[in-house]
Formats: structure tokens, sequence, C-alpha cells
């Protein structure tokens, strides 16, 4: 059975669920189908503000729209990632890998997905 928590930020009422692995493998697909970064304020303003996780990172794991949490304070919105992180550490495993293999990427000026699949050369 899932675990669920349930938060009370400010006067909304937030539930966090676990990701089954299928989730996570769809989040994963969805990821790299889409390519290219998005660039609606909600995709940009949570990366930067929320050290990674996305908005619709959050959504996808509670029952918040985007408009509850783009009325929530930066502390508030931090106690439902707290909970996020403590229900679903795959999740948050793959963002940092995917992340870092994005940084790898750039530097060596490829796409993410080819940096993950180029052999290591020894």
């Amino acid at each position: 059975m899932r675990l669920t928590e349930t938060v009370k930020v400010g006067e909304s009422t937030v539930t966090v669920k676990e990701l089954t692995m299928e989730e996570v493998q769809k989040w994963i697909v969805e990821g790299e189908r889409a390519g290219s970064p998005a660039t609606s304020p909600e995709s940009l303003i949570g990366p930067i503000a929320l050290q990674g996780i996305a908005l619709q990172d959050i959504i996808r794991m509670s029952d918040a729209t985007m408009g509850m949490l783009m009325k929530m304070t930066y502390s508030e919105l931090a106690v439902v990632v707290e909970v996020c992180k403590r229900l679903n550490p795959p999740f948050f495993r793959i963002l940092e890998m995917t992340e870092g293999a994005a940084a790898a990427a750039s530097l060596m000026g490829m796409t993410a997905p080819a940096a993950l699949s180029t052999p290591a050369v020894t």
C-alpha cells in the first residue's frame, strides 16, 4: 500500500503520496520526450527557489494544483517539499542523477541522453 501524508499549509491541505515505480518511470519517459527546458514562469520558479524540484514535480507527488502552489510562500512550499522527499527518495535520486548528467553533457557539448548512453573511455 502506498504511503501518504497530509500536510496543513496555511489555509490549504496537501496530501503527498509515494510514487509507484511505474509513475517514476512514466515521469522519466515524459521528461525525455519533452527534451527542451520549459519556459513558463511556473516551470522556472520551482527549480530556482526549491533547489531543483519543479512545481510540476510537487503536483505529480500530491493533490496540489498549480494555483495552490503559486499562492504559497517559500516556507510553506518547503514543508511540502520535505514530505515529498521523505516519501519519494527514488525520485530525488533520479533527479540528482539526471541533473548531474545534464551538467556533464553541457560541458561536453552533448545532450543529456547522449551523455548517459556514451560508453566510458578506459
